[in-house]
């Protein structure tokens, strides 16, 4: 395993240690989840395509460069500890905190548009999987509550970020961050624990960057990302008390 991981790995479990004594502390539950999303974003050009091309490039085709788009298409896989404040008790309100080990299994080139250069383009699998730290917060409203399940709602904002291993001592990096909205399910398993499904929507800022020995370039872009998880929900404090339903 290299250092870098290494260190992705550690810094996931300390943080996550903290979630759990967090949680111990507060009225609320914790406990795993399982996720996955879907993220869409589109690139501007590196800087180093025109110099890889041509350092002679007529100005109309380095222009065109300069405001060509790539669309990419990542899947996320995470597994990490959750954190709800109210997952069972008749709370208005609940926060709930995600973090987990962050892993990118699939990266897809969908398209590339160089005006007047490039304008038609098979969608590339590229051989590439990024692991790292995936985080998220919800603010949720609870829209209904009953001793069977709650169903809340509300804003929500994340962020995440992932290494690179390339062919040719070379590495990447890409993060990711934004905001939306999370909806989502607790199923309760009587007054101990709750099942939880939950899912959403941002729109996140996302910068990708490239090189070797530490020499590369940084280019950004935005766009959707979509997810789902489930996970596990054990109840502390008061949350395994018998909710209180008016």
């Amino acid at each position: 395993m290299s250092a870098t991981k290494k260190t992705t790995v550690l810094t996931t479990v300390t943080l996550g240690v903290l979630l759990l004594a967090q949680g111990s502390a507060l009225a609320g539950g914790w406990g795993p989840f399982f996720g996955w999303a879907r993220e869409e974003p589109t690139l501007s050009a590196p800087d180093f395509l025109s110099a890889t091309l041509d350092a002679d490039l007529p100005p109309f085709v380095e222009q065109a460069i300069e405001d060509a788009d790539l669309d990419f298409e990542l899947d996320h896989w995470t597994v990490g500890l959750l954190f709800d404040s109210a997952p069972y008790r008749d709370a208005v309100v609940n926060h709930r905190f995600a973090i987990g080990f962050d892993i990118i299994s699939e990266t897809r080139l969908e398209d590339i548009d160089i005006p007047g250069v490039v304008t038609d383009f098979r969608e590339s699998d590229l051989d590439e999987d990024g692991y790292g730290i995936a985080a998220r917060y919800a603010l949720g409203i609870g829209l209904l509550r009953n001793e069977g399940f709650r169903w809340w709602a509300g804003p929500s904002v994340g962020v995440s970020w992932n290494h690179y291993d390339l062919e040719n001592d070379a590495e990447a990096e890409t993060f990711s961050g934004g905001g939306g909205a999370e909806t989502g399910i607790n199923l309760h398993l009587g007054s101990a624990a709750s099942i939880t499904v939950s899912g959403g929507f941002h729109w996140r800022a996302v910068g990708y960057g490239a090189g070797v020995n530490e020499v590369g370039d940084y280019n950004w872009g935005d766009g959707p990302f979509y997810f789902i998880q489930a996970g596990l929900l054990f109840h502390t404090g008061s949350d395994r008390a018998p909710a209180t339903i008016d």
